[in-house]
């Protein structure tokens, strides 16, 4: 599978590379006259890192409170490419970034999440 890009917050690439990504599947909001299924515009996507280091993880943390206008710009894999083709995806929000569990001494974190919403893809 051919790369060419990176994981990205307003053009800052992050520390620790995610484990794994994906963009997460919309829910119906129930179907129109032709029968075929009606779906919310924005696009949700999700960054999962299996273990972080804690730099890593404050960069997530700066991230998610730098929203100061409210959105960022999200360096993402384009929706629907089967190449790894990232894209820059504006006026996206993130959720406060969600840790389950602390493995010390070693200051690294586990199953970290930042969920990163209102990506609009056409």
């Amino acid at each position: 599978m051919a790369s060419t890009g990176f994981y990205a917050i307003n053009n800052v690439t992050f520390i620790d590379d995610p484990s794994t990504g994906k963009w997460i599947p919309r829910k119906s909001l129930g179907y129109d006259g032709q029968a075929h299924p009606m779906y919310p515009a924005p696009y949700d996507y999700e960054l999962d890192w299996d273990i972080i280091s804690s730099a890593g993880f404050q960069q997530l943390e700066n991230f998610y409170l730098a929203q100061t206008t409210g959105t960022v710009v999200a360096n993402l894999p384009m929706y629907g490419i089967n190449d790894f083709v990232f894209f820059p995806y504006s006026g996206c929000t993130l959720d406060e970034i969600a840790v389950d569990t602390y493995f010390a001494p070693e200051g690294y974190l586990m199953k970290t999440k930042l969920m990163i919403h209102n990506i609009k893809v056409r």
